[in-house]
């Protein structure tokens, strides 16, 4: 059933949107695209020079897969689509599909593929959460993902978007998700971004989790063992390449915004720490200024 849907698309988009003459013979039980009008668009669709001839798209067809071929006749419609979708139609030039640029420069230099409320099905008031958001989302090439987590029921942390009618996920089970998928498509490092509306005796939860989980592949902050804090004349700037294979948090530390005290518990977990500007910081902020 789903092949016969799959086909029927196949078959308005090559007729309403390609603007193929589909042929569909009586004794011939699949409609299919004539070498001829597939000659045809190649040479003056998709521009090939020099333009192939229709011996040259038979041969073409001679290495494509039997259930894309109608016989002698042409290319399915199905085929068809698959052929434009094919890795070697891309519209990108196969030189460039590999990384080719200099990844040894600081993280901030590069524009990072990222997503917003990576948890969510769909809207921010009433979808779903789901752990599989993650794992489709790294499976496509996704660095940066968001983590929002809050208080939960018997001391479980949550993933879920606060004042809405939005489900909720374990923190833990995303956690274990992003572990299980980040690294399936590319080497360079993932940032999750996490939105923190915990308190402190959940951060410290936190903290356990992403150690116990993430192991080795956790980026740790430099660590000032005398005040028990993130020692920041220690840091280094951390580039792709350096960061290959690793996993870093990007987060508030300390245990509240207010006293900012630190919680090494959970702070020892966070590779980029981040914090609001307080008021009196903001206004002396001038545009055009860094």
């Amino acid at each position: 059933m789903v092949q016969e849907i799959d086909r029927k698309i196949a078959g308005v988009v090559c007729c309403q949107f390609l603007g193929f003459s589909v042929a569909n013979e009586p004794h011939i039980t699949e409609p299919y695209v004539e070498v001829q009008t597939l000659t045809t668009f190649f040479a003056d669709v998709q521009k090939l020079r020099p333009p192939p001839c229709e011996s040259q798209v038979r041969l073409l067809l001679d290495f494509l897969e039997p259930s894309c071929v109608v016989g002698d006749h042409g290319l399915s419609t199905l085929g068809m689509l698959n052929l434009l979708c094919s890795p070697g139609n891309a519209l990108h030039c196969p030189t460039k599909r590999e990384v080719f640029q200099d990844m040894t420069r600081p993280l901030a230099e590069y524009f990072i593929s990222s997503s917003h409320n990576t948890y969510l099905e769909g809207n921010q008031l009433s979808s779903r959460s789901s752990v599989l958001c993650y794992v489709e989302v790294l499976r496509s090439g996704c660095r940066c993902v968001e983590v929002d987590v809050w208080d939960g029921q018997d001391g479980e942390l949550v993933v879920k978007h606060g004042y809405t009618v939005t489900t909720e996920v374990l923190f833990e089970d995303v956690i274990q998700a992003i572990a299980d998928h980040a690294f399936a498509v590319s080497q360079y490092p993932v940032i999750i971004s996490i939105e923190q509306h915990c308190s402190a005796q959940q951060r410290l939860r936190q903290g356990q989790l992403l150690m116990e989980i993430l192991g080795d592949r956790l980026l740790l902050p430099p660590w000032n063992e005398q005040s028990n804090e993130i020692d920041p004349e220690l840091f280094e700037a951390v580039s792709p390449w350096s960061a290959q294979g690793k996993i870093l948090v990007k987060s508030a530390c300390g245990c509240c915004e207010r006293c900012q005290r630190p919680l090494p518990g959970y702070d020892r977990c966070v590779a980029m720490p981040t914090r609001k500007l307080a008021p009196m910081e903001k206004s002396d902020l001038v545009v055009g200024e860094t």
